[in-house]
């Protein structure tokens, strides 16, 4: 885990320690104007970026998402799919 992913995960529990888990857009709100790297610019603010949308995401049950290689990789356009290749 990198410096900057470190020292975010820990202002957001901080935060999710002060604001509790009952309304998550509030505590989304909150977590959200606690950035503590200066700048949101570059890096920092990538990784901050990151690390408030994993924890968001683990909060409200969310599950894996795919990023946009994975879709471009599951989907097939119709076209290239014929009846004769589907074996039932």
């Amino acid at each position: 885990m990198s410096y900057w992913r470190k020292r975010a995960n820990k202002v957001i529990a901080k935060v999710i320690e002060q604001e509790g888990t009952e309304d998550l857009d509030a505590l989304e709100k909150s977590i959200r104007a606690s950035y503590p790297f200066g700048d949101r610019a570059h890096w920092p603010y990538k990784v901050w970026l990151s690390a408030v949308n994993q924890t968001m995401r683990q909060l409200r049950g969310g599950g894996y998402k795919p990023t946009p290689k994975d879709i471009r990789h599951w989907w097939v356009p119709e076209e290239r799919i014929a009846d004769d290749d589907v074996e039932i």
